[in-house]
């Protein structure tokens, strides 16, 4: 069953202090969060009509429970256009696939390319495009904080790109691998806005630039403002069309 799946309010935009706050249920049609039960496992972003991306080393976390998950809107509204049809509201992931250079608990090529079992229904074209510019050439992006409940505010923030040293020098020991970027929000909020899986985009919402990667920004005090750290998607775009070739 999908009880917690709620009609909730249109979009709106409001400006907060110095960041904006997205509302409603009208945010990023391609918008996913990956369930475990209720409680909310990675974010994804849909692609294809039977294929999201996320987080490789997130959805490992789950890797002996992936029967139980099932990939939903983030926007409740999105799967309910036809009523007495529930099966699509919410689907299972048939396939998951990760790059042979990818090594658990390491941030090189975090990104995994899932295989749905049926594709989510309210949603016929309205799929993410790749970030069609290097990151180098943009100096904001937004992230969004995919893991919202129905009745929560989805929160998104501009963040700028920070450069490599400057990165490194902020996480210290912690390794940063050539498939990451880093980023820090423009205004700190009281919660961490780097989950695991969730999007970095540009161009109004509708590319996605970056994976947000598993790392240590969600676990530090706040306080420190610890940038968030995500999988540049243009480095890893040949392998996303690969694995969707199954090749």
């Amino acid at each position: 069953s999908a009880s917690y799946l709620q009609v909730v309010s249109v979009l709106r935009t409001v400006k907060v202090d110095t960041f904006e706050k997205t509302e409603g249920g009208q945010v990023n049609s391609w918008l996913l969060q990956i369930m475990d039960g209720e409680t909310f496992a990675c974010g994804a972003a849909y692609y294809k009509s039977k294929f999201a991306l996320t987080s490789a080393n997130c959805l490992d976390k789950f890797r002996h429970r992936l029967d139980n998950l099932v990939v939903r809107f983030t926007a409740p509204g999105e799967g309910q256009d036809s009523p007495g049809n529930d099966h699509a509201r919410e689907v299972g992931i048939r396939f998951v696939f990760v790059s042979q250079d990818w090594r658990r608990n390491r941030n090189y090529m975090d990104v995994a390319v899932l295989k749905l079992s049926n594709r989510l229904r309210g949603n016929f074209h309205n799929f993410v495009q790749l970030c069609s510019k290097p990151l180098s050439s943009l100096e904001r992006l937004t992230v969004v904080a995919c893991a919202a409940g129905p009745e929560v505010v989805l929160r998104t923030e501009q963040v700028q790109i920070l450069g490599r040293l400057e990165c490194e020098q902020q996480y210290g020991d912690y390794v940063l691998d050539e498939t990451l970027a880093c980023a820090k929000e423009m205004v700190p909020g009281p919660d961490c806005m780097f989950e695991p899986g969730c999007p970095v985009t540009s161009r109004g919402g509708t590319e996605l630039c970056g994976i947000v990667a598993v790392g240590p920004a969600c676990h530090k005090n706040k306080s420190e403002s610890l940038p968030g750290i995500f999988t540049d998607v243009r480095g890893v775009r040949a392998f996303i069309f690969r694995a969707m070739r199954g090749r």
